[in-house]
């Protein structure tokens, strides 16, 4: 139980980084293995979706009040269950990031040329991929990590072509549970390891 107020427990968000991955969005195919802990080794199948803008990455409020209902007499008298849904939103600026590219058009939309290196992509109406999707920060120096097992990666803002902005991409990820895990599960580093 906390008794006392600890400045321990306050911090900012940095994307993870170490020596040999960085960046906060790691995306795999449906039905690749989860990280069960902080500090499981990602498989992989994961590709990271490069840097995000300065505005960081958005967690909306999962939970949504549920209706009210009054009486005849305007009394309010019961409240239905909130409506959930879990979804992040941001804005991601490697824009050519092959596999930013993926996730936003579709896998089967993107084409790399072996021989020359060339990058195309196709734009047409497509039914969301569905991925496993973790996101990788540093709170006060210390690991947190969320684990969606089955998301979607939607492009939902509009793209500026201009010499004064990056070209980039605003998103929204959207999770779901699925018969065996919730629609995110957050694994968070303690801040000093017990003694066994």
């Amino acid at each position: 139980m906390t008794l006392l107020q600890n400045t321990k427990n306050v911090g900012a968000s940095k994307p993870y980084k170490d020596g040999t991955r960085s960046g906060y969005i790691w995306i795999a195919p449906a039905g690749t293995a989860l990280p069960a802990k902080y500090d499981d080794e990602l498989d992989t199948a994961f590709a990271g979706l490069g840097y995000m803008s300065d505005a960081g990455l958005t967690e909306p409020a999962a939970l949504s009040p549920g209706d009210n209902v009054q009486d005849a007499g305007g009394e309010q008298i019961f409240q239905y269950d909130p409506t959930f849904s879990k979804t992040w939103t941001g804005t991601a600026v490697e824009s050519k990031n092959v596999d930013l590219l993926k996730a936003a058009f579709g896998s089967d939309n993107v084409t790399v040329d072996a021989t020359t290196g060339m990058v195309s992509y196709d734009e047409s109406s497509i039914s969301p991929e569905h991925h496993v999707i973790v996101v990788d920060e540093l709170v006060r120096g210390k690991r947190v990590r969320h684990v969606m097992p089955d998301a979607t990666f939607m492009i939902t803002d509009d793209v500026s072509h201009v010499s004064t902005a990056l070209v980039s991409y605003g998103f929204t990820i959207t999770a779901y549970a699925t018969d065996t895990y919730p629609a995110q599960r957050t694994f968070m580093e303690p801040e000093t390891t017990p003694t066994p």
